[in-house]
């Protein structure tokens, strides 16, 4: 692990805030290019930022309870964050961990270690993180590290969708059933509505994918401009210098080897079925016209709602069904 002489004339407390007082947040609905845009600003020299740590998502529902009623908090941090596989994927240097952490850390003091520890293992001055998932906690992360700024990238919900119903993890909870994708897209934008005059320009800001790959130059300069930060040409050659992190699906990892292409922009109309694309279509209009992306059918058949409607009921139905088989698991007695 390779730290900055710089890091190594300041205090730890000095480091930690210093992680605190330049951080970013990537966010999206998921499927909508936050991962290039990770590797993007991991591959600049000044920035580090690991694959996705859903540290106020899913890392926070399963451990934050033992952690809030551990006595010595910690220890029972640190044990956690070495167990989990998305932080053993990046290697921090435990020992490194260890002096980052401090007494009677809170939650989010566990997350400003990590962050600190990984992006001096870089050589880095900055760190972000990159959770789409934490779309869904933009005021509380806004109000936990008010200096924090937040960056949203959106993408064609046709495209987001179809992304969707290709990925291994999405299909062994939803089957081909696009209507969790549909939500996830719409709960995006609804956010991106609600959050931009909250924060305002200063601390939040929205690209889209299809800008970001038509236009990168310009995209970024605005980024960077956004971020207080300079450009760098290494930004735009992303598959030779960003780390490939943890990635749960090949997509993503071939993504990660290509620089910046329109390849994908129209591949959904080849892979959703017209009903497909007038369910998206009409399940999220108003975003789809205030964002431009134009639809396909201009006539929506008046059975697509009640269609959307039959297939939440049958998502309702298998989200249910699994949390029954959850609840039972957890209450049979050990073999």
């Amino acid at each position: 692990m390779n730290q900055t002489p710089a890091s190594t004339q300041k205090s730890i407390a000095d480091r930690l805030q210093e992680t605190r007082e330049n951080l970013f947040f990537i966010v999206g609905s998921g499927r909508c290019g936050s991962t290039v845009l990770r590797a993007i600003f991991d591959a600049h020299p000044m920035t580090a930022v690991p694959s996705e740590t859903l540290w106020f998502g899913t890392f926070e529902y399963v451990n934050k309870r033992s952690f809030d009623r551990a006595d010595d908090k910690r220890a029972k941090g640190l044990s956690l964050i070495m167990e989990d596989p998305r932080v053993a994927a990046v290697a921090l240097d435990e020992k490194l961990l260890d002096a980052a952490v401090p007494e009677n850390p809170t939650w989010e003091d566990l997350f400003v270690a990590v962050l600190t520890v990984y992006r001096e293992s870089r050589g880095r001055q900055r760190a972000g993180e990159k959770t789409p998932y934490h779309i869904h906690r933009l005021e509380y992360l806004a109000k936990a590290f008010p200096q924090a700024k937040f960056i949203h990238i959106i993408r064609d919900p046709r495209a987001v969708v179809a992304s969707y119903v290709s990925a291994a993890h999405y299909i062994r909870a939803n089957g081909r059933n696009p209507i969790r994708a549909i939500e996830k897209w719409a709960y995006a934008y609804d956010a991106h509505s609600n959050i931009q005059n909250v924060l305002g320009a200063d601390r939040y800001i929205m690209l889209t994918y299809e800008s970001l790959v038509s236009n990168p130059q310009p995209e970024l300069d605005r980024l960077c401009e956004f971020l207080n930060l300079p450009f760098d040409e290494q930004m735009l050659s992303f598959s030779e210098h960003a780390e490939m992190g943890f990635l749960r699906d090949a997509n993503n990892r071939e993504g990660l080897k290509r620089d910046l292409n329109t390849d994908s922009l129209e591949k959904w109309r080849k892979k959703l079925s017209h009903k497909h694309i007038q369910l998206i279509e009409h399940h999220c209009q108003k975003g789809m016209a205030a964002l431009g992306y134009e639809p396909a059918f201009h006539r929506t058949p008046k059975m697509v709602a009640i269609e959307g409607a039959l297939l939440a009921l049958t998502a309702n139905t298998r989200d249910f069904a699994r949390s029954i088989r959850r609840t039972f698991v957890k209450a049979s007695p050990s073999s």
